[in-house]
């Protein structure tokens, strides 16, 4: 700058030369002062726009301004410039708001409102059986919307395959507390405590079913409860909808536990009554929604670790056959091995304890049960049974661990009770499935049978072998300590005289008077 600045100097007392040569030297010594002078100005606008961003931070958007508009007046100072999108910046800013809207949204802690009134009353706090899926997600916003109140959400790990860790991170972005937040294994109490007295009952709903759904529902009610204790809360909630068995199943297993408890039952409720306007509900609170879940679902379905159902849309038309790609738990009976898998079953007071020689838990031995089954191609059922609110309903099945359980169990049976107690349980095992498929666990006249059926179960002790084949279980082998096999009595050889023959003539005849008395006095009568 010094540099040029002099030579602008010189050049101008030199004007007053009248030489030639002077006088051109001084015209490329007036242009040479031109350019540099325009490329000093040029620098000196890009320094000080520099300097100005630097000392004045706060007001970057001014700074930012300046320099654009030097850099406009000299497109060399800039080379940059012409590779800026601003749409790009634009659209990256735009989707950033609205997921932080939406986290926004979620993220904010629930502030419970004191005095809001819903439809069942005013509720202060209520304990949700929650899934984490889409419906009981917009459950629990419509709670906090509806009622202004403190929502606990209960999860229950019942085997159903599925990660539980998610429902607790969509809990915590909706507002909930995480000490209000429970998630419980209840997989060994499932299998031991509600799934194993089904089965000392062999009970099995209208002849096929075998009460996969209806057996978990008194667990999830009874955990509800003692969370509803623990908390303080005076209300409960299930996602269950108006039509099906479920709701009863779980408001008689509240009322039976906890009298006086609220129930809240939204699909009863609310009037997001389509799928439309619940997608729709999810959208404006900011739920995340699952592309899968936009679209008409095939079929709904509801698993535990003894069975998996599927109902609805797909499967409503009982003449129509399901898709062999809908099935999570088993092949199909055609692809299983061609060959038999054999396996040994130990059971102790009615309850199995091992299998091949290895004891197990009983929520162990129920996965191991599945696994054997389903591969096999075991356990499939399409029914159509009565629902206890008075419709048809056709349900397809996969339980193939308890296909074999059952006729494992059922086959020891046989050796080892009485033939009173065989046909008393079967006289009252309709009854028995009947309440459970009601939701009437919690009965007293539920409890009764089970006594009876428990003390039968003291003397079902020994060992199944069984030949798993292609979606059948046959049984072909037994033996227990406690069985009243006599193999004197039944054999067709010599007995030692262990059985007298001419026994049964009397037999016969005593238990044959009644019909020969009958003929006669008839007969008579009758002439």
């Amino acid at each position: 700058k010094k540099k040029d600045s002099s030579s602008s100097g010189s050049s101008s007392s030199s004007s007053s030369s009248s030489s030639s040569e002077d006088k051109k030297k001084e015209e490329e010594n007036k242009k040479k002062d031109s350019s540099s002078s325009s490329s000093s100005s040029s620098s000196s606008s890009s320094s000080s726009s520099s300097e100005s961003e630097k000392k004045e931070e706060a007001k970057k958007k001014e700074s930012s301004s300046s320099s654009s508009s030097s850099s406009s007046s000299s497109s060399s100072s800039s080379p940059s410039s012409s590779s800026f999108n601003i749409n790009n910046i634009n659209k990256n800013i735009n989707a950033n708001n609205r997921r932080s809207s939406n986290n926004n949204r979620l993220n904010k802690k629930f502030v419970p409102m004191a005095g809001k009134v819903g439809p069942s009353g005013e509720v202060k706090k209520v304990v949700l059986a929650y899934s984490g899926g889409l419906d009981t997600s917009i459950i629990l916003k419509w709670l906090q919307d509806t009622y202004g109140c403190e929502v606990v959400t209960f999860t229950a790990d019942l085997g159903q395959g599925e990660e539980l860790g998610p429902a607790k991170v969509k809990a915590l972005k909706m507002g909930v507390k995480e000490e209000n937040i429970f998630i419980v294994d209840v997989r060994e109490e499932f299998v031991k405590e509600y799934v194993f007295p089904m089965f000392r009952a062999n009970a099995i709903y209208e002849g096929t079913y075998l009460l996969g759904t209806s057996i978990a529902r008194p667990l999830i009610s009874k955990k509800q409860i003692e969370i509803a204790n623990q908390v303080g809360a005076d209300a409960v909630c299930h996602g269950a909808t108006g039509k099906g068995n479920d709701q009863v199943r779980f408001e008689i297993g509240y009322y039976a536990l906890k009298p006086d408890v609220k129930v809240i039952a939204p699909w009863r409720e609310w009037d997001l009554d389509s799928r439309t306007k619940l997608l729709a509900y999810a959208d404006k609170n900011g739920i995340p929604v699952a592309a899968s879940k936009r679209q008409e679902q095939p079929y709904s379905t509801d698993a535990n670790l003894l069975h998996i159902s599927y109902e609805g849309n797909a499967l409503e038309d009982p003449w129509e056959e399901y898709l062999e790609d809908m099935f999570t738990r088993s092949v199909s009976p055609e692809n299983a091995p061609n060959e038999p898998t054999y396996i040994e079953l130990e059971f102790e007071k009615g309850d199995p304890v091992a299998l091949n020689g290895e004891r197990l838990s009983p929520a162990e031995m129920l996965t191991a049960l599945n696994k054997l089954g389903g591969d096999n191609g075991i356990g499939r059922l399409d029914i159509v049974e009565s629902r206890y609110v008075g419709m048809k309903s056709r349900g397809v099945y996969e339980t193939p661990g308890g296909t074999v359980l059952l006729a494992m169990r059922r086959d020891l049976e046989s050796i080892c009770l009485d033939r009173g107690e065989m046909h008393y349980k079967d006289e009252i095992m309709p009854k028995y499935a009947e309440l459970l498929y009601n939701g009437m666990w919690f009965s007293p006249e539920r409890e009764m049978m089970q006594k009876s059926i428990d003390q039968a179960a003291q003397h079902v002790n020994g060992t199944v072998r069984a030949k798993l084949y292609k979606g059948n279980v046959m049984c072909v082998g037994r033996k227990s300590p406690t069985s009243l096999y006599d193999v004197n009595l039944s054999t067709f050889e010599e007995d030692g005289g262990a059985y007298d023959q001419k026994d049964a003539a009397g037999f016969i005849k005593l238990n044959a008077l009644r019909l020969r008395t009958l003929k006669r006095r008839r007969t008579d009568a009758g002439k």
